[in-house]
């Protein structure tokens, strides 16, 4: 059983706090001179230790922007608006794990105690929003003003056109290589007024600018008093399977994440399943799969391969010791791991593997060690991958040693790979993720419909057939 406190970061658009870390990251106001030391020292780590730093921008562009963050911090700023800058830089980088965030470790008792019942919210977390192609809409209504209906379209907040907006939101986040579609999974996940406050703060009432079946109107959206914010319980499976047809012809696999547990028996039954049930077509759904354990990445390649294959391919600087110099038990480490690791070898079609038809569903969400997997799977097999370029890149990862480092003033978290992964021809890189033999597009309607367009595409196809 996982819980989600789907507050965590409530604190990038309250208004008030009662909290220890929460104040601290939040209020307290720290000293030009000081913030700009943070940012040499980040820029030390990522040049000494980050393997792939100037893959996607050149070290004198990625100077100049360090440069103009430090020429540009003038005045005192609390720690989640410096991040938010800095997060400007790093992102340039090209790096999805690349991170710099608040200490998951410091949240007391007292903190997680305010997250989830704050006492004020600022009237721009009444809402929930929805981005569809660069377009912010409204979710959902969670406060008091009946007259914002789901599915109007916000236009401005605080006279700040939304186009801007989303604009500079992007580009504190980070993704692999020149994708954009991871971003827009983390906005429409983790909600659109967290950034928001992240990078310019929240107030309690906040002015925007709607437009309802062609009407144009503003309105103020107001603080509440009580929290709407719960502490959920998701009892959601990680992997699930189903028939789509009464034959079992037609076999349906959702995997949401591979940061599978022991408590998780592995693919053995599910695909003894499909064999038994001579299911001839595979579904197999990663949309909205961060990645996690890359094993479980690998275990499940097994049962849709029937040639052997390296699910990744080792870095040899690693035992030439071009990588990670100077940190010699890390390394060593890694060449045991390397050697010891059942998916370093070559990965073995399974017995009751699964080789008829397979259709893979992506979005930008696909990341990590699951768009490792679509990879896989689109150079070994037949496949027909439909939705949407996946979040993660398609042959160069840099996760697969993570370090942290506590930035000294800001007191952020710095967390970077140190060691890569890499598929296939690392010279054919374009900066994007695997891009789908059939793309799918949404649009608002389609979301307020609940539609799935990936299953709708399918389904036609395979009748078609």
């Amino acid at each position: 059983m996982k819980y989600i406190l789907s507050a965590l970061l409530l604190m990038f658009a309250v208004s008030q706090t009662q909290a220890q870390y929460v104040d601290e990251i939040s209020k307290k106001l720290h000293d030009p001179k000081e913030l700009r030391k943070d940012i040499d020292f980040a820029r030390r780590k990522l040049e000494k230790e980050h393997i792939n730093i100037y893959k996607f921008i050149s070290k004198k562009a990625l100077d100049h922007k360090f440069d103009s963050l430090k020429k540009a911090i003038t005045s005192p700023m609390i720690s989640l608006k410096f991040n938010a800058r800095l997060m400007t830089v790093l992102s340039t980088i090209g790096d999805g794990h690349l991170s710099s965030t608040f200490e998951y470790s410091k949240f007391s008792p007292s903190d997680m105690d305010y997250l989830q019942r704050p006492k004020k919210q600022s009237g721009l977390k009444t809402l929930d929003y929805i981005l569809v192609n660069n377009r912010l809409y409204v979710k959902q209504n969670n406060g008091d003003d009946t007259s914002i209906k789901t599915g109007d379209e916000i236009l401005s907040i605080e006279n700040k056109p939304v186009a801007a907006i989303i604009d500079t939101i992007m580009r504190t986040l980070a993704s692999d290589g020149y994708n954009t579609t991871f971003k827009k999974v983390m906005i429409n996940n983790n909600d659109f007024s967290q950034y928001y406050g992240f990078i310019w703060g929240a107030k309690d009432t906040m002015p925007i600018e709607l437009k309802s079946n062609n009407l144009i109107r503003k309105v103020k959206l107001m603080p509440q008093e009580k929290s709407n914010v719960e502490l959920r319980i998701n009892n959601t499976k990680p992997v699930t399977y189903k028939f789509l047809r009464p034959d079992s012809s037609i076999a349906f696999l959702k995997v949401r994440t591979f940061m599978l547990d022991t408590s998780f028996k592995g693919f053995d039954d599910i695909f003894k399943t499909f064999k038994k049930s001579n299911s001839k077509i595979l579904v197999l759904d990663l949309r909205g799969n961060t990645g996690g354990r890359i094993g479980w990445a690998s275990s499940l390649f097994s049962y849709l391969t029937t040639k052997p294959a390296y699910f990744f391919n080792r870095p040899d600087e690693l035992i030439k010791n071009y990588l990670i110099p100077g940190l010699n038990k890390l390394r060593d480490q890694q060449i045991k791991w390397y050697k010891q690791s059942s998916y370093y070898n070559q990965v073995l079609g399974q017995p009751d593997g699964f080789g008829g038809e397979l259709y893979v569903l992506t979005d930008g969400g696909t990341f990590s060690a699951s768009s490792l997997l679509t990879a896989n799977l689109k150079k070994h097999r037949a496949v027909t991958i439909v939705g949407e370029e996946t979040g993660g890149s398609r042959n160069i990862w840099t996760a697969g040693e993570m370090k942290s480092e506590i930035l000294p003033e800001s007191k952020m978290t710095l967390t970077y790979g140190i060691l890569p992964f890499t598929f296939g021809d690392i010279t054919d890189n374009t900066g994007h993720g695997i891009m789908p033999d059939v793309p799918i597009t949404y649009t608002i309607e389609d979301y307020l419909a609940k539609k799935d367009l990936e299953m709708e595409w399918v389904m036609k196809d395979i009748s078609n057939k």
